[in-house]
């Protein structure tokens, strides 16, 4: 008998194969719903899934259900955005990526783990753990009144941030609960970015460490607890949205009124605006210039390098659709792309990126990898080994961008992974130095 997994990905198959075969012969409308009733069911799959235990399969497919499928149903009808002439072979593309993605995810994998269940914790208060701890609260205080003016202190800024994670982490694993509402606060203090990406891997960090902590079964809570989760994550989005309200995103704006604009991005899902410009991309690219050959990937391995040390240095894709989508410049230039756009990018998710870069080749092999690696993370790295292990949590960290891939182009789904894995390691590696990490 098929496990329910598989009947899941059984269904999956079936009905992604029956919209590559149908699209053609749909109508703007009929695709919008349909892609509607499959993110829905996509959706609800996968958070039930998370609800129970937070795994790389169920944020990745979230992730499809939210920034490819509901945003094309929000694209061809609520918004009666007026597709390019290839639109339904950019629908196309994007069940295909998903098809891969699963492929990858069940077929290439190796069952052995890489590692055991160890325990590893930190004891940060007591003795020559102060070493370390007082420094970090300083820095607290000190970028909670002072935000970072330029990049090498927001770099910096990252070791408060990180400190305040592996706190929660630190409370959390020790029952110290008195303790989670101090650093809450101060992470509310320390965290002064507009970018929702952040907040969303701090929160799947924390979602890792709550469930191995309390292990419990979210269908089996109560009702009460159950609206109490849901309002936390709804106020999440909308905590989220806030903090990008005092930017002008075009409808929707009202000038000096964060809250209202803050609604009017919500009413219009502005956080959701992925097909359009993956649609542009497929349509544009390589007709009114050359596909990128990787060059925007490469991106990821500088980003970290101050561009006070290097002025030049690459940037991520959604820099370049910027300029190619709103000005139809086609070559890219920092210094012309913060003149013209105010730093402004646009998202495409990693399936736009990846036919950029290498056409319907790159997103076959962009989603294969994508289904590969979240096989590995989900096979190799439990959430509860993390729980156990201190110098396994900075893992953690990358829980968020399986989720955000489908968002972002790659460098900014992992931007934020990749700091916080780096800062809460070199974090534990100094409080081991000073041998207050015990095996």
């Amino acid at each position: 008998m098929l496990k329910k997994i598989d009947l899941f990905v059984l269904f999956v198959f079936i009905a992604v194969i029956w919209k590559i075969l149908l699209v053609h012969f749909f109508d703007k409308n009929l695709i919008g719903y349909t892609e509607l009733i499959f993110s829905i069911i996509l959706f609800i799959y996968s958070l039930f899934g998370l609800l129970d235990s937070i795994k790389a399969w169920y944020l990745g497919l979230l992730g499809y259900s939210v920034f490819c499928f509901f945003d094309i149903y929000k694209s061809l009808i609520l918004f009666n955005y007026w597709p390019s002439p290839s639109y339904k072979y950019t629908i196309i593309v994007i069940n295909i990526s998903l098809l891969v993605f699963i492929i990858g995810y069940h077929v290439f994998f190796r069952e052995k783990k890489i590692y055991k269940k160890n325990t590893s914790k930190i004891h940060v208060y007591m003795g020559r753990g102060l070493i370390v701890t007082i420094p970090m609260l300083l820095l607290c205080i000190y970028y909670s009144m002072y935000p970072p003016k330029d990049n090498v202190s927001y770099l910096i800024s990252f070791f408060p941030k990180a400190f305040l994670v592996l706190a929660a982490w630190y409370s959390i694993v020790n029952k110290r609960y008195f303790m989670l509402l101090p650093v809450f606060i101060g992470m509310y203090f320390v965290h002064t970015e507009i970018s929702r990406r952040i907040y969303i891997v701090v929160f799947f960090m924390l979602v890792a460490v709550l469930q191995s902590s309390f292990k419990v079964n979210f269908i089996r809570l109560s009702g009460k607890h159950k609206i109490i989760i849901s309002f936390l994550l709804a106020s999440l989005f909308i905590f989220a949205s806030y903090l990008r309200s005092d930017f002008n995103y075009g409808e929707g704006f009202v000038e000096g009124d964060r809250l209202q604009s803050t609604i009017n991005y919500i009413e219009n899902a502005k956080a959701v605006d992925v097909f359009e410009n993956t649609d542009f991309v497929i349509d544009s690219i390589p007709w009114i210039r050359p596909y990128y050959m990787g060059q925007t990937y490469f991106a990821i391995f500088v980003q970290f390098i101050p561009r006070s040390f290097w002025k030049d240095k690459w940037v991520s894709f959604g820099a370049h659709l910027a300029l190619l989508k709103r000005y139809g410049i086609k070559w890219f230039d920092n210094d012309t792309w913060k003149y013209v756009t105010g730093g402004f990018s646009y998202s495409t998710g990693f399936v736009g990126e990846s036919y950029a870069n290498f056409g319907l080749i790159g997103v076959l092999v962009m989603s294969l990898f994508f289904g590969v690696v979240a096989r590995f993370f989900d096979k190799h790295i439990k959430y509860d080994v993390i729980f156990d292990n201190a110098k396994l949590f900075p893992i953690a960290a990358f829980y968020g961008a399986f989720f955000l891939v489908s968002r972002g182009d790659m460098l900014m789904a992992t931007y934020f992974s990749i700091l916080y894995f780096l800062f809460i390691k070199i974090l534990i590696h100094v409080y081991d130095m000073v041998g207050c990490v015990s095996k």
